[in-house]
């Protein structure tokens, strides 16, 4: 179990004002991530809270969006849980970002649901799933997944 996004749920507010049905879809998706995941599964660093200091940064960077972000992706159906901005230097010496990898929620009712990694790239996304229960069964398209980081997850890139 990761003790410290257990203890993020328990202590912190949402940045974004979230209906209720997307609050607790996206809660849903938290809990799982917490159950599933190592805890050293958040081994890169946390992005800044400003604009001006995430790009004094480079590397890849995490954020939580119901914690960390202003706005969210969610349509409706997928929600996302963990999103890694890589941040790198231009030619001319400005600040680049893009963003190679976001985990995502969805659900269709307590016996199906996906939390799944996706890469993303020019070439187009890749998707697999970290955690599915389909049909009251769970499993793992990622093999080794309850000892994956994000490091380890960004490497893969299928």
């Amino acid at each position: 179990m990761n003790t410290f996004l257990k203890n993020e749920m328990d202590t912190k507010e949402p940045k974004i004002k979230f209906e209720m049905k997307d609050r607790n879809k996206t809660l849903a998706g938290l809990k799982i991530l917490t159950a599933i995941t190592c805890e050293d599964f958040f081994d890169v660093p946390r992005i800044p809270a400003t604009v001006q200091e995430r790009f004094n940064c480079r590397g890849p960077l995490y954020e939580i969006p119901y914690f960390d972000a202003d706005s969210a992706y969610m349509d409706g159906k997928s929600y996302d849980l963990v999103v890694i901005y890589e941040i790198s230097e231009t030619e001319t010496g400005a600040a680049s970002s893009q963003c190679p990898l976001r985990i995502e929620f969805r659900a269709s009712g307590p016996e199906k649901y996906y939390a799944d990694v996706v890469w993303q790239s020019a070439s187009g996304n890749k998707r697999m799933t970290l955690c599915g229960c389909k049909d009251g069964k769970t499993y793992s398209e990622i093999i080794g997944y309850k000892t994956a980081t994000l490091k380890t997850l960004l490497n893969i890139r299928p």
